[in-house]
């Protein structure tokens, strides 16, 4: 079951969620493929269970040779991340961390090199879908507070002045943003 970049790809899109419909349609067309073709791309992905077992060297096969290499301290252990580009997400790379071992551990967007957010709106219901990190977001606007959290999805209250926010995320990757008073 040999698996593409494309495929990769479009596991990272149909694992988005809430994901903006206008955004989704136009990186299927952007990659020759339909739902149907992202749903299965997302189901042979989730098949080599890169999760449960030493897994780099197959992602560098698959997206061709990391950007970069370097070790980060996460949650007071040390882990491996790789940096990516995916395509689809031109001023961003996809950071993947594992163990010593090469077991993926955790995936986000971050902004790519030489490469600057957009300028962040007043109004933050004005922020484009994927136009910024969860890093950037906080930056513009503040801290985020707590929410939930469901590897890749992550949804977080944000308060300015006396507004508050749901403002959701994929992969560290800004989705959408809801007033709730």
């Amino acid at each position: 079951m040999d698996v593409t970049a494309a495929d990769y790809q479009l596991f990272v899109l149909g694992a988005m969620t809430r994901a903006p419909e206008p955004k989704v349609r136009d990186a299927l067309t952007r990659l020759g493929a339909d739902r149907a073709a992202m749903v299965r791309a997302g189901e042979r992905i989730m098949a080599k269970r890169y999760g449960m077992r030493p897994a780099f060297e197959e992602l560098d096969r698959l997206l061709g040779p990391a950007r970069s290499e370097e070790p980060r301290e996460a949650d007071g252990e040390t882990y491996l991340c790789r940096t990516y580009a995916l395509p689809l997400w031109q001023d961003l790379l996809f950071e993947i961390y594992g163990n010593a071992q090469g077991i993926v551990w955790d995936r986000r967007f971050v902004r790519a090199p030489g490469s600057r957010p957009p300028a962040a709106p007043d109004d933050p219901l004005e922020l484009e879908p994927w136009s910024m990190t969860k890093t950037e977001v906080e930056a513009a606007y503040g801290p985020l507070a707590d929410g939930e959290e469901w590897s890749p999805y992550a949804a977080y209250e944000l308060r300015i002045g006396a507004a508050e926010y749901d403002v959701t995320f994929s992969w560290d990757l800004f989705q959408r943003i809801v007033r709730q008073r």
